[in-house]
């Protein structure tokens, strides 16, 4: 933390109000819209867009907890001691919004700090760590008054306060911005598996339609008279089996082998696989995973389908996991996409088994039904659209990951004063432009 900067405790920087209004409507009470928990567990500025809760509140509550522009808002109470002190802002003017219950409202002195600066000293590690270790109870956690009152902030001065707010709420705009376009984007590809794994692209590039195209009934639904319905067993090269039922300790150089739990992202990423001895993996040879192969979950995640890529080429498998080798004539890509359907998850939802713990088993799995087109052209065609879509939705990651790691560094450069404002300023824009 900057020498330079004199710190102060909060209650002599701010009025601090904790909130008693809760979610009932009485008849004889003023309506009122309440900001409730969720909207600032889940939101670092609340806007008028929000849409809140219905609610009622008395004179003296309308009084003290009627929520202004600037006013800062803290969640007091949680299951667990980590998610209290969870800061939010109230941007702009919001008719009737009352501060709820489970909530504390801290309204920043005139000329003392800039709210979203406070807001973001309260969501700092020094900050978080401070109010865990003070938070009470046992099976629900809340925040006495005297912790928020005591902690400690940095005061710089008024206007390097509002330089830093500024850095920050850009950030936060270009992450919103970018989260947004990442959710456009999947609607998008969720759009597109639906039309295009229903209906296909014929010769000419169109996507077909029942009013230019035959279709036909299938067990699956409508598909065009030039697909098939097929189960799954069909369309393989060699029997889906599953893996390694005891991998044993981990082997540095060893081979490596898939899990269920190595298939919670959108890769399965090579360097956090553990590994078994040659002999073992040997003794499955059966499961030894290669480029073109498809890995299915069969437990925990369950229906989860990932491609087998260069950088696990020779992997392994476990017991909870399954190959699936695409025959010739079927487009490994093509069956992804297939697999990652309504219609196809409907089907292994309707075959799980379990209650604690669920799973598919290798018969059911067989006998998933696949529409698939009899063209291995066309199967390249809807493959291609598709994966240029996922590809761009990777880049708007990659995108998204790059602002919150220029985010993350801005905050613990300027919210310490480790680096002052101003020189950071023009660098920051520029590194804030260039990714969005």
């Amino acid at each position: 933390m900057n020498p330079d900067w004199p710190h102060a405790p909060l209650v002599e920087l701010a009025d601090i109000r904790v909130s008693n209004v809760d979610k009932k409507v009485h008849p004889a009470e003023t309506p009122v819209r309440l900001c409730n928990y969720m909207d600032v567990y889940s939101n670092m500025y609340v806007t008028r867009q929000l849409v809140f809760m219905e609610g009622s509140a008395s004179p003296s509550e309308l009084e003290r907890f009627t929520l202004r522009r600037g006013d800062v808002i803290i969640t007091k109470d949680s299951e667990t001691p980590f998610d209290i002190g969870i800061p939010t802002v109230i941007v702009g003017d919001i008719d009737r919004l009352v501060c709820g219950y489970h909530l504390a409202l801290i309204r920043p002195k005139a000329g003392a700090l800039d709210s979203v600066f406070l807001a973001k000293q309260l969501a700092t590690p020094r900050v978080a760590r401070y109010f865990a270790t003070r938070a009470t109870g046992s099976t629900r956690y809340g925040l006495p008054t005297s912790a928020i009152e005591s902690v400690t902030i940095p005061r710089p001065p008024k206007p390097e306060q509002e330089k830093i707010a500024e850095v920050l709420i850009t950030a936060d705009r270009a992450i919103e911005q970018a989260e947004a376009l990442i959710d456009k984007q999947q609607r998008i590809n969720t759009g597109l598996m639906q039309v295009l794994l229903t209906r296909g692209i014929d010769d000419h590039g169109s996507i077909r339609s029942e009013r230019t195209h035959e279709f036909k009934a299938s067990p699956i639904g409508r598909i065009p008279s030039v697909w098939d319905v097929r189960d799954l067993q069909d369309v393989v090269d060699e029997d889906i089996t599953y893996g390694i039922v005891q991998a044993g300790p981990h082997l540095e150089g060893g081979i490596p082998y898939i899990r269920t739990g190595d298939m919670a992202g959108d890769v399965i990423e090579v360097d956090k696989l553990l590994r078994t001895s040659r002999a073992i993996a040997k003794a499955y040879k059966r499961s030894e995973v290669h480029v073109g192969d498809i890995v299915f979950a069969l437990r925990a995640t369950v229906g989860k389908v990932l491609p087998v890529t260069e950088a696990i080429d020779g992997a392994n498998l476990t017991q909870g996991t399954a190959k699936i080798s695409p025959c010739k004539g079927v487009v490994s890509e093509f069956l992804l996409w297939m697999m990652r359907t309504s219609t196809v998850e409907a089907q292994i939802r309707f075959h799980q088994k379990g209650t604690t713990f669920m799973e598919v088993t290798l018969s059911d799995l067989r006998r998933i039904k696949i529409a698939i087109p009899r063209s291995n052209a066309e199967q390249w065609r809807i493959a291609n659209v598709l994966s240029k879509q996922d590809a761009l939705t990777a880049d708007y990651r990659r995108i998204l990951d790059k602002l919150r790691a220029t985010r993350e560094a801005l905050a613990q450069d300027l919210l310490t004063g480790r680096r002052r404002v101003t020189p950071l300023m023009h660098a920051a824009s520029q590194v804030l432009k260039q990714v969005c």
